[in-house]
């Protein structure tokens, strides 16, 4: 006579269950994920910042090739991880003329405050869309926002930039105004008759060669 307590059948698991696992397993795994960033590091040999400034009867520029930094993305979301930062040895920028470059340097305080810096805290990034986009092209343009530092002082900055991907390297191109009394200079004078404008363009070509 078959007994009538006899113990039932294992149900499987709801349709509802199985999705709060999965759910439970992503959500674990989702940090780790996005700590994933590549990693790209400034290679000064290709790469170099200008500016262009304005003064009395003649304009003039400097530039440099030290340039060191890096900066960190997730390539599929690029908006959404970018970090880094970018600096350069204000003693290096060299305009042709060494008593231009002496004075340069004493207005940018560059033995107590020996480099200017852009610190990267995020991106934006512009989609690719319609002819463009049916034809593949990368990347889009971005938007860069962070801090410059100069002289020991901070302010926003944003930086429109294009890039150019290049074999396990990308490479960044831009130009943003600064007016230096933004970070207490003042347009050094000579001879009480010429003027250095206070607003100075910066161009910059930067290339970023992935880390092994």
């Amino acid at each position: 006579m078959p007994a009538t307590g006899s113990a039932s059948r294992p149900q499987p698991p709801s349709p509802a269950s199985v999705f709060v696992a999965i759910l439970g397993v992503l959500c674990t795994a989702l940090p780790s994920l996005a700590a994933e960033k590549d990693l790209y590091t400034v290679a000064p040999a290709t790469s170099k910042v200008t500016f262009y400034a304005h003064a009395t009867g003649h304009d003039f520029e400097g530039t440099t090739g030290d340039v060191r930094g890096h900066i960190r993305f997730d390539v599929a979301d690029l908006s959404g991880t970018a970090s880094g930062e970018v600096r350069v040895m204000a003693s290096t920028l060299d305009t042709g003329i060494d008593r231009r470059n002496q004075n340069m340097r004493d207005l940018l305080e560059a033995v107590k405050h020996p480099d200017i810096v852009f610190t990267l805290e995020k991106a934006t990034v512009e989609a690719v869309t319609g002819a463009a986009q049916k034809a593949g092209m990368l990347p889009p343009k971005i938007t860069l926002i962070g801090t410059l530092e100069v002289r020991g002082v901070r302010k926003p900055l944003t930086i429109p930039v294009e890039l150019e991907p290049a074999e396990g390297a990308v490479v960044v191109r831009g130009s943003f105004p600064v007016d230096m009394r933004d970070f207490g200079i003042e347009p050094p004078r000579a001879a009480f008759v010429i003027r250095t404008q206070p607003e100075v363009r910066v161009e910059f070509e930067t290339r970023f060669q992935r880390a092994e």
